[in-house]
């Protein structure tokens, strides 16, 4: 269940401060979702 938290962590880490927002990452988030369910990743769907 750790694969969905550590998306949202990496884009923190990963984003600058005024690069974050949380619209654009929402919007790239079923994108990979997908890529874990490829991948056979179990998860809590939001």
């Amino acid at each position: 269940m750790a694969y969905p938290r550590v998306l949202a962590l990496a884009e923190i880490a990963w984003s600058p401060r005024e690069a974050r927002d949380w619209a654009s990452f929402s919007a790239r988030l079923p994108w990979a979702l997908r890529f874990l369910d490829i991948l056979g990743v179990h998860y809590r769907k939001p």
